[in-house]
C-alpha cells in the first residue's frame, strides 16, 4: 500500500526543516518493521513589495506656501520588480510618477495649502504590483497634513492724537 504525506508551510520562517516518519506493521512476522523515512523541507523567502517610508507627515500655514515634497521608495525583495502603480484619494495630494516598470520612487506633494482651512487632513497612498511571486500587494503609506491658522495680523498705529478726558485702551 501507499500513503500520502502533506506539508503545511503556514507560519514557518524561511529555512530548512527535517523530521522523520516511522512506519510500523502490525502484521506478525514482519522482521523489518518499523521503517523510518527521513523528511526534509526547505522554506524559501517569498518575494515582497517594499515601501519606504511607510508614513509621510506634512505641515503648512493656511494661505501659505506648500511644504517640501517627499519621496516614497518602491522596491521588492527576492524578485526584480517589473511594475507598480500608486494611487491616492485626496485632491490636496499629488503623486508623480503614479506608476513604474522597475524599482524607483514616487514623489508625494501637497498642492493646496493656499486654499485649505486650518485642520488635520489624512490620505493613504496605495501601491500595488502584479510582479510574479509578490503576495503582499498592495502596501500602503499613511499621509498626514496639519494646516495651521495664519498668525493674527497686527495694525500699526501712527501719528499723534489729542485726547481730552479719560482714555481707555483695550
Amino acid at each position: 500500500g501507499s500513503t500520502t504525506v502533506s506539508v503545511s508551510c503556514s507560519g514557518l520562517s524561511a529555512g530548512s526543516y527535517t523530521d522523520a516518519i516511522t512506519v510500523s506493521s502490525t502484521t506478525a512476522g514482519i522482521a523489518n518493521s518499523p521503517q523510518i523515512v527521513a523528511v526534509s523541507l526547505t522554506v524559501s523567502s517569498v518575494p515582497t513589495l517594499a515601501l519606504s517610508p511607510t508614513t509621510l507627515s506634512y505641515s503648512c500655514v493656511s494661505g501659505g506656501s506648500n511644504p517640501a515634497s517627499q519621496a516614497v521608495s518602491v522596491s521588492a525583495t527576492k524578485v526584480t520588480l517589473d511594475n507598480w502603480s500608486a494611487t491616492k484619494t485626496q485632491a490636496w495630494l499629488s503623486l508623480s510618477p503614479a506608476s513604474g516598470s522597475a524599482a524607483g520612487s514616487a514623489t508625494a506633494s501637497v498642492v493646496s495649502c493656499a486654499t485649505l482651512s486650518p485642520a488635520t487632513y489624512t490620505d493613504t497612498i496605495t501601491v500595488a504590483s502584479t510582479t510574479a511571486g509578490i503576495t503582499n500587494t498592495p502596501q500602503t503609506v499613511a499621509v498626514s497634513l496639519v494646516v495651521s491658522a495664519p498668525p493674527p495680523s497686527s495694525t500699526k498705529l501712527g501719528g499723534t492724537a489729542r485726547v481730552s478726558g479719560a482714555v481707555v485702551i483695550k
